[in-house]
């Protein structure tokens, strides 16, 4: 397979071609991908906890590529206890915005996640030139839908974080969830 803009060492090579085998094993059941249907990887970002990169595919469902989060290759598979915390908190945010649909739809399809890895649907064939009033005016459409969904899905948010070993959500430095989802729920 095709790896354009790095080169890796043999450790992180082996990192990677665990996570396309989990990529291609997670996607299966939606996308039918096996590693043969996958062309390269690039590198979008690589930050020392944690790499995003898009993987081209070959005669997808999905599209010319789907996009991965996921800790570096050469900690693959990790120690669920030693993942990035921001790395953790994004799968949460895409499990419960996944558990939303189809309330609300604006945001990449989930295709499958395991402790240290995200497959998500590839939007960038999906962008359109847009004027910056369309685009302001899309946004705040989607906040205001994303608001009135997630105010009554308090219960589901706090149980997902429990689930995934993550304390209570407070927004350190913000007004507690408890208060801003209650503030939702009264309007």
């Amino acid at each position: 397979m095709n790896q354009r803009n790095f080169s890796l060492t043999a450790t992180q090579q082996q990192g990677l071609t665990d996570i396309l085998t989990d990529v291609a094993l997670l996607t299966a059941p939606f996308l039918s991908l096996a590693t043969e249907s996958f062309r390269g990887y690039e590198r979008l970002v690589h930050k020392p906890k944690f790499w995003v990169g898009r993987i081209a595919l070959a005669n997808s469902p999905a599209g010319s590529s789907v996009i991965v989060k996921h800790v570096p290759p050469e900690h693959y598979p990790p120690d669920p206890k030693r993942i990035a915390p921001a790395l953790r908190e994004e799968q949460l945010v895409y499990q419960f915005l996944t558990a939303l649909r189809p309330k609300f739809d604006r945001l990449p399809h989930l295709w499958g996640w395991k402790p240290g890895l995200l497959v998500l649907e590839d939007l960038e064939p999906l962008r359109q030139e847009t004027s910056a009033e369309e685009r302001l005016a899309q946004l705040a459409d989607t906040l205001a839908r994303l608001h009135t969904v997630c105010g009554r899905e308090q219960n589901l948010y706090h149980r997902l974080r429990q689930e995934a070993g993550l304390a209570p959500y407070t927004g350190a430095g913000y007004p507690s969830a408890e208060l801003w989802f209650g503030f939702l729920e009264g309007m």
